[in-house]
């Protein structure tokens, strides 16, 4: 932290960069999105503020820090570092009757606006990508290391058996991994190796990232 609230001095003109690719390489480096770990499933909802924030603020607020040298007179100043609440067996409810709210009226909003995966004829089914951290995959996950496409047995295949998933955006042949409950008309594959199966264009409405469930997509036996 110390090594930056050294003074910055001035930059060169030559050595600004532009707006644009400053917030793409923030917006890549906190990596907006799903995540799961051991709290469960969550949701980054920065996105598309990160994407789209004006620096003018930001870049005020570091300069200002800059011209501090100790961390304590960071800490002191009216917007310094706030680390929040981390430990959460502190926390309480403080509302009304002490009951959580789990439909406030913004979060309501966000849900309501949002529009049902739907499949087409060329591809009937709806693609999830599943993503999973060391704590939170499931025991099976842990026990077969091996790269699947999980399906419902209604399909008609078998386990192991080699299975081409296709969407609009490209196609995957991958073994096959049978559950029973999993809904019909979806298959499942860990998101890292989809990367061909989703694109950059259709983003979520709330995190900015690219749509990564309720894809349309085809399965057929592999040639």
């Amino acid at each position: 932290m110390s090594g930056l609230l050294e003074p910055v001095g001035s930059l060169s003109p030559e050595l600004a960069r532009p707006e644009s690719d400053i917030l793409k390489d923030l917006f890549e480096a906190a990596n907006p999105g799903r995540w799961g770990g051991s709290w469960g499933p969550h949701l980054t909802l920065t996105g598309r503020w990160l994407a789209t924030t004006d620096l003018r603020a930001q870049a005020d607020r570091l300069l200002d820090w800059a011209l501090n040298k100790k961390l304590d007179e960071v800490l002191g100043m009216p917007q310094g570092i706030d680390n929040g609440d981390i430990d959460r067996s502190t926390w309480r409810v403080s509302r009304p009757g002490g009951k959580v709210d789990l439909a406030p009226e913004s979060l309501g909003g966000a849900i309501t606006s949002l529009s049902a995966p739907a499949a087409v004829a060329k591809y009937p089914l709806l693609l999830d990508t599943v993503s999973w951290t060391a704590d939170s995959a499931p025991q099976w996950a842990r026990k077969e290391p091996l790269v699947s496409v999980t399906l419902h047995p209604s399909h008609g295949f078998k386990t192991g058996q080699q299975v081409q998933v296709a969407t609009p955006h490209g196609e995957l042949t991958l073994p096959v991994r049978l559950d029973e409950a999993l809904r019909p008309d979806t298959i499942q594959i860990p998101y890292e190796h989809a990367n061909n199966l989703v694109d950059a264009i259709h983003l979520d409405p709330h995190t900015a990232t690219p749509q990564r469930t309720g894809i349309p997509a085809s399965l057929q036996q592999a040639e």
